[in-house]
């Protein structure tokens, strides 16, 4: 019975040596030895009845903090119905689960949900083994460790089901497994190699480009940049699935062009897109019209291992933070980049702005993706990745333009 992790606690100096938790401990679990309560943990079944009888609070429950999530790399939330309850004059429970996202959970299940399955589940139990009545319900684990404890002889008659809060939390893993398409321990981290590889592709491109034109030509880049598409071609054969998308049957039997709900992440990105592709397109021409001895090919690259070592350091922290912080971080460095870069006079200053770029530009190309994905759900996913591609080409257009 030591098996089981016990809650309660005794704070011995709080203690004054009173047996009124010893008369309500349903097992018997406490003694009093040399004037202070003391626990026996293989009878405790941690209904919390000391806590609420003791008048010293020399009982507690230990629980882990807030920050106990930053451990993980994706969290869903399990509000109980009983969380409700706490709450005086609650018109909409809606108003508790986003607040448990605000406090930086990924994703929230309610247990009610999985109540409902274990409900249905235990009529049809109940109507197939009749003769085995009565049975008695296994959701209140103190229930069961009382049993356990107490009464053994009634273990036969406990429902061999799994408890609302063990299904909700088997569920919300394959309901968060589901929704991002990758396990739960990496969930961020990969969707960040890819935004990591296609950054850094964006970046490698223009100085290859910029280079072969320089010593070579158009012409010579142009069949560069024919052969790479030709390579990418043959690329795709190797893919399991050879890129297609799942099926999904439309329910309303319209075209949808763009997810709503991954709208304001396009936004975000078309204008974060603008400045980088801008400098794509007018770096060359910038420095040779002020007449600077400066390479524009030596910026990409710059630009490119910066964001790898970004992406490498910050790749647990993009499913601990939310997305406001790195929306806050990405705009101060795109913008000191632009700053940067109209002082640019030597290479220290051009580097510089290089590398605030892929803090602004880069990471955020892998933080809206992400982002626009989760907020889309699985069967929409891949309409909220072509939403964000249509804000990442608009700004690859704007740009240069504006």
């Amino acid at each position: 019975m030591d098996k089981f992790y016990h809650s309660v606690r005794l704070n011995p100096d709080l203690c004054k040596g009173c047996i009124n938790c010893i008369k309500r401990c349903p097992t018997e679990a406490i003694r009093v030895r040399n004037g202070k309560a003391q626990i026996n943990s293989k009878f405790c079944i941690d209904c919390g009845e000391c806590i609420r009888v003791c008048p010293h609070h020399a009982k507690y429950a230990i629980y882990d903090k807030p920050e106990a999530m930053k451990q993980y790399e994706y969290t869903v939330a399990l509000p109980a119905p009983s969380l409700y309850s706490q709450f005086n004059n609650l018109d909409d429970v809606n108003i508790v689960l986003n607040a448990l996202l605000l406090m930086g959970f990924n994703d929230v299940f309610e247990v009610s949900a999985a109540a409902e399955l274990v409900s249905e589940a235990t009529r049809v139990y109940i109507a197939e083994h009749r003769d085995q009545l009565p049975f008695i319900s296994t959701a209140c684990p103190s229930v069961v460790r009382l049993i356990r404890v107490r009464f053994p002889n009634l273990i036969p008659h406990m429902l061999p089901l799994n408890p609302p809060v063990e299904v909700a939390a088997m569920l919300a893993v394959k309901q968060a497994m589901e929704k991002t398409g990758l396990p739960r321990e990496k969930i961020g981290s990969g969707m960040g190699l890819y935004g990591t590889v296609n950054a850094i592709s964006a970046a490698v491109a223009p100085a290859v480009g910029v280079a072969v034109y320089e010593r070579v030509g158009y012409r010579a880049a142009f069949a560069v940049a024919t052969a790479s598409a030709a390579m990418t071609a043959l690329l795709l054969q190797l893919v399991k699935d050879r890129g297609l998308p799942v099926r999904q049957s439309s329910r309303s039997g319209r075209l949808e062009l763009a997810e709503p709900r991954a709208v304001p992440i396009a936004l975000i990105i078309m204008l974060f897109s603008m400045p980088y592709c801008a400098t794509q397109t007018f770096l060359v021409s910038y420095l040779e019209a002020l007449a600077l001895p400066l390479s524009a090919s030596l910026f990409f690259p710059v630009y490119a291992a910066m964001l790898l070592l970004l992406r490498l350091s910050l790749r647990s922290q993009f499913d601990k933070k939310p997305f406001a912080f790195f929306m806050l971080l990405c705009s101060a460095s795109a913008l000191l980049s632009i700053w940067l870069l109209a002082w640019a006079r030597n290479y220290p200053v051009l580097f510089l702005a290089a590398i605030f770029m892929a803090g602004g530009y880069g990471l955020m190309c892998s933080v809206s993706q992400s982002t626009a994905i989760l907020l889309a759900g699985p069967e929409r996913r891949g309409l909220a990745n072509g939403t964000y591609y249509i804000g990442l080409d608009l700004g690859m257009a704007l740009g240069p333009i504006l």
